[in-house]
């Protein structure tokens, strides 16, 4: 009788949650200027927890490139935020596409590789990230166009840790209670510096409260809006993908779509029948989907289902590939030729922070 009221009560503060974040937080901007805050660690900062979760990243990094990945093209469907991306022009074509997200690829590592602490390297991200923010958000809202609220950055923090805790399997990640308790806590210190209320944090002091959070936010929000895209929302997915197919060349943007809306269980999305979780979903209708597309990006979608579904589960091929992906990452940064060869070389290099060591 205790577990069941205690189960019931989590349950009421994550939809609590939910309702907060859909109604106060769209109210609310993420920051007014540089001088309405001050960036410092939170009195409950847990280093041995934030370096856990930095280990963790770094034995599941195919995993979480690709889970962050679905994330960032998820984030597309939300329209306040989309308004947002498309009146800054900041991602709006392959060009500006692959700046902007080696951009954050860049900014992340520096989270997951550098101790936090104020002048570091990760600090100095952190501060630029925030600062960055603050001028698109000032930009959108002279050109009418909204401003980037709580609930924005809140949904922005599922993008880049959501389908990591709530799809494992589907991503192929190695983990433990314990490795999830520290990425909630990193993550939740993120969310902090970057300027996310603690009311609004979308994470908690808790792998299950947060867990159930998340949750809720894929069912009410990111699995409705992704099974209804809109235009805008494939134009910015193609530029995406377009732009990061210079990281990776096995990239595709139907395939990418594919495999995120079978990440978030949209209505007819199943790849294996065991996929199933509802009585009204069609086997056939999901056949449909899959034979619509052309073979190329059907043996696309066979190669990131299988890779991560089974091939990751085993350490020798995980290890592969998560040295292919640090080898992406080296090669994008010091001679990006795929990057050459579409954009140019004056475009093709990509840093932050210049001139910080």
């Amino acid at each position: 009788m205790k577990e069941t009221e205690e189960k019931r009560s989590v349950l009421q503060e994550a939809e609590a949650y939910v309702s907060l974040i859909q109604t106060d937080g769209v109210n609310n901007p993420v920051d007014i200027d540089v001088d309405s805050y001050t960036m410092q660690l939170p009195e409950w900062y847990d280093e041995i927890l934030f370096k856990r979760a930095q280990d963790f990243y770094f034995k599941n990094m195919f995993a979480m490139m690709a889970g962050k990945l679905c994330g960032l093209l998820a984030v597309l469907a939300v329209p306040s935020i989309l308004k947002i991306l498309i009146c800054t022009k900041a991602s709006s074509n392959s060009c500006t596409a692959y700046k902007r997200y080696i951009e954050t690829i860049f900014h992340t590592n520096s989270w997951y590789e550098n101790d936090l602490k104020p002048g570091s390297r990760s600090w100095k991200s952190l501060e630029a990230v925030r600062k960055g923010h603050i001028m698109a958000s000032k930009y959108t809202e002279k050109k009418k166009s909204g401003f980037i609220s709580q609930r924005d950055m809140a949904l922005t923090q599922f993008g880049f840790m959501g389908y990591i805790i709530l799809k494992p399997d589907k991503l192929g990640i190695q983990v433990s209670n314990k490795d999830f308790e520290a990425f909630v806590h990193f993550w939740r210190v993120i969310g902090h510096l970057i300027g996310i209320q603690e009311k609004y944090n979308l994470c908690t002091d808790s792998y299950r409260t947060t867990k159930l959070r998340l949750e809720l936010v894929l069912d009410k929000v990111y699995r409705p809006l992704l099974e209804e895209t809109s235009n805008d929302f494939m134009i910015m997915a193609k530029a995406l993908i377009e732009g990061l197919w210079c990281l990776n060349p096995m990239l595709d943007c139907d395939a990418i779509v594919y495999f995120t809306k079978w990440m978030s269980d949209c209505k007819n999305y199943l790849y294996y029948e065991s996929d199933t979780r509802a009585a009204d979903v069609d086997l056939d209708e999901s056949r449909k989907i899959i034979q619509s597309f052309n073979w190329y990006t059907r043996w696309i979608i066979f190669i990131q289902i299988t890779s991560h579904t089974y091939l990751a589960n085993f350490f020798l091929f995980r290890w592969y590939f998560n040295n292919q992906v640090w080898l992406n990452q080296y090669i994008i940064y010091w001679f990006p030729f795929l990057a050459f060869y579409k954009f140019g070389i004056k475009n093709s290099y990509v840093r932050i922070l210049r001139g910080t060591k």
